[in-house]
């Protein structure tokens, strides 16, 4: 599910699981219930729409909240494409691991500005908006 961007400000949500999409979608509508939010359940379909809306001259996002684990493109592989293809976004990642090599891979992307672990928590949300918008 995709919703398109205006001129407002945009967050992209980028992860396969529908009920985790649905939690942050909520909590950030709670934030900054007029802006847009777009999801996508796979890299594949994120990439696909970042390059098709950058060629158009569209609005990109303004940050992409990015899971790491998912089945065919990982959140990584995401962003090495998004570093190859330089699409400018600000990218949070978002992991339920904690595996120290995920969190420490994080720096290898200027893209990254922050590691957090999923599910996002609400006092979270503030830092990701500063970071966003700022």
């Amino acid at each position: 599910m995709s919703t398109p961007i205006n001129n407002s400000r945009c967050i992209m949500l980028v992860d396969d699981n529908e009920l985790t999409n649905m939690i942050h979608q909520s909590l950030l509508k709670n934030f900054f219930s007029t802006e847009s939010i777009c999801i996508h359940s796979s890299p594949d379909t994120a990439l696909q729409w970042l390059e098709s809306t950058r060629r158009t001259g569209g609005k990109l996002p303004d940050l992409i909240l990015l899971d790491i684990e998912m089945p065919g493109m990982t959140g990584w592989e995401l962003l090495e494409e998004i570093r190859r293809r330089k699409i400018p976004v600000k990218v949070c990642m978002l992991s339920s691991s904690i595996a120290r090599e995920d969190v420490d891979r994080q720096h290898d992307f200027d893209e990254v500005l922050q590691y957090f672990s999923k599910p996002l928590a609400e006092k979270h949300i503030p830092q990701i908006m500063n970071m966003a918008f700022s």
